[in-house]
């Protein structure tokens, strides 16, 4: 499995988990020029985003941190430009991760949600 499909299957998981418990998904994948928002979901009159990172148990062994300063910052200015394009006060929006470890001897994955991450 290459790390494209591994990447759309934590997607998809995410997706699942976030419908099963009353959210909405508005956008999958929004790309803003070079900035991309995985998800964008609502739920309570609130707005998430939120960040999904897909890793094996042996890839996330070796990982110091899930998202870099850099990814941080690129987060931040694509929800600034998200918030200005939508008309939402952007101290309304959430930041969320999701996490998502697949086990492939087992054929099983865990999902891990992150809420207010920054």
């Amino acid at each position: 499995m290459n790390q494209l499909t591994v990447g759309h299957l934590g997607e998809d998981l995410a997706c699942n988990y976030l419908t099963s418990r009353d959210y909405q998904i508005l956008e999958r994948n929004y790309h803003l020029g070079r900035l991309e928002l995985d998800i964008v979901a609502a739920k309570n009159g609130q707005i998430f985003l939120l960040e999904i990172k897909t890793r094996s148990y042996q890839q996330l062994a070796g990982s110091e941190t899930l998202i870099s300063k850099a990814q941080m910052a690129n987060l931040k200015k694509a929800a600034n430009r998200y918030a200005a394009l939508n008309r939402i006060n952007f101290n309304l929006i959430h930041f969320d991760l999701i996490l998502i470890i697949i086990d492939r001897q087992k054929n099983s994955a865990r999902l891990k949600h992150y809420r207010d991450i920054f």
